[in-house]
């Protein structure tokens, strides 16, 4: 059984994201985010799921992307069509996948939606980078 994450700052890779169709078939952007090693958590996925049918919920979503792409130059981020949203979006999974470790604050406001903020980007090359940081709950 797969258990429920609890809120809290988790050391993740994204692994996949993409505009799909919602339950009700709107355009929807998920992205999965996979818990790297820590604890009972390890391996476990957290999914980011915004439907993008009005501007506030496009620029939910391009925030997030700014944050995961604000160590690249060649990344402009902004929407434009669904089509050409969807692109983006394979781009930028492509450029920061195994690239990047992220440090997610993922909570649940008081309304029961999901919150999803990138504290802080490690650059998987980078000699000398501290991925075993210590994360506190």
């Amino acid at each position: 059984m797969n258990k429920k994450i609890a809120s809290g700052i988790y050391k993740v890779n994204v692994v996949k994201m993409e505009l799909k169709g919602s339950k009700n078939d709107d355009p929807m952007v998920s992205i999965w985010f996979k818990v790297v090693p820590q604890g009972k958590y390890t391996n476990k996925l957290i999914f980011m799921n915004q439907v993008i049918t009005e501007g506030y919920q496009i620029h939910i979503v391009n925030e997030l992307l700014r944050s995961l792409t604000e160590n690249l130059t060649d990344v402009d981020i902004e929407f434009i069509n669904y089509p050409q949203y969807s692109k983006l979006l394979d781009d930028v999974v492509k450029k920061i996948r195994n690239k990047f470790i992220y440090l997610l604050d993922y909570r649940q406001n008081t309304k029961g939606y999901k919150l999803f903020k990138i504290v802080k980007t490690f650059d998987v090359k980078e000699k000398g980078s501290n991925l075993n940081v210590k994360i506190t709950k």
